[in-house]
């Protein structure tokens, strides 16, 4: 199914520094409750690769866009 994630992700340094983000993502499950767990990870390998974020909030919405 698909959903976006929809994220504000401010950088640690200057916590008063966010940009909000919109990542599509495609083969999450049906089930909102496991397409939550799945969001998670989505979101780790974004902090992974952008060191020096963090999250502030973070939503699951279905569909694209928010």
């Amino acid at each position: 199914m698909l959903y976006t994630i929809v994220f504000i992700a401010c950088l640690t340094e200057f916590p008063q520094s966010c940009s909000a983000y919109e990542q599509p993502v495609h083969g999450f499950a049906s089930h909102p409750a496991a397409a939550f767990v799945q969001a998670q990870g989505v979101l780790a390998q974004w902090l992974n690769a952008h060191p020096g974020y963090t999250l502030r909030r973070w939503k699951l919405q279905p569909g694209l866009g928010a």
